[in-house]
């Protein structure tokens, strides 16, 4: 477990976690506000992030990383429920990895708000403009998180599990992210991979 920080938009560095976490490959744009980055690798919990959150007197972005099969779903599990406990305000869409066999398995995207859910990935065939890999990609279910991203207004937190090649082509969450990134004014929590690390840097600046 290791975490990284990124400054907020008003020029103050404030970035944590590299985690673990993993669903499916993408990375993410933000805006020319978080274009100056400087980062930190710390071993974090939830509740010691909560702990810093609380401490902060501005918005912030923390990105969660980590590879496949290391716990990065419980983390994100944690954090919710330390969350609630602390009676800190979150909101934000996670997508959960559901086995079907050995060596199949498929993503449903749930808007933590309301807890609704949608089918995301399949490794079956279906009609769909939407593929990443092995995986494709529910007609409807991206723009739909979209629309729950860009409906959120006073969440102290928000968090996107995950983000990646999508995004890093302008696809997926990326539109919603945009936005966010320029006008939420609490904390950002997004996850990726850990091989897309070392194309985080560059792509922020």
């Amino acid at each position: 477990v290791q975490a990284r920080e990124i400054q907020g938009r008003d020029g103050m560095v404030r970035a944590f976690s590299w985690i673990a976490l993993q669903i499916f490959e993408d990375l993410f744009k933000l805006s020319d506000t978080l274009s100056e980055i400087e980062a930190v690798h710390n071993p974090i919990s939830p509740d010691e992030l909560i702990d810093e959150m609380l401490a902060w007197k501005t918005s912030a972005l923390v990105v969660v990383t980590g590879d496949p099969g290391v716990g990065k779903s419980s983390w994100i599990n944690e954090l919710i429920l330390a969350l609630s406990q602390a009676d800190i305000s979150f909101d934000g869409l996670v997508s959960p990895k559901i086995i079907e066999s050995e060596d199949r398995w498929r993503h449903d995207l749930i808007h933590i708000g309301s807890n609704e859910v949608r089918k995301l990935t399949t490794m079956d065939w279906i009609e769909t403009d939407t593929t990443m890999g092995k995986f494709n990609f529910y007609p409807g279910t991206l723009d739909w998180g979209c629309e729950k991203l860009n409906e959120v207004e006073t969440a102290d937190c928000v968090i996107i599990d995950e983000v990646g090649q999508l995004e890093f082509r302008e696809k997926g969450f990326f539109p919603a992210i945009q936005k966010l990134a320029v006008t939420f004014e609490g904390i950002l929590i997004v996850t990726m991979r850990t091989t897309l690390e070392s194309r985080l840097d560059q792509f922020l600046s």
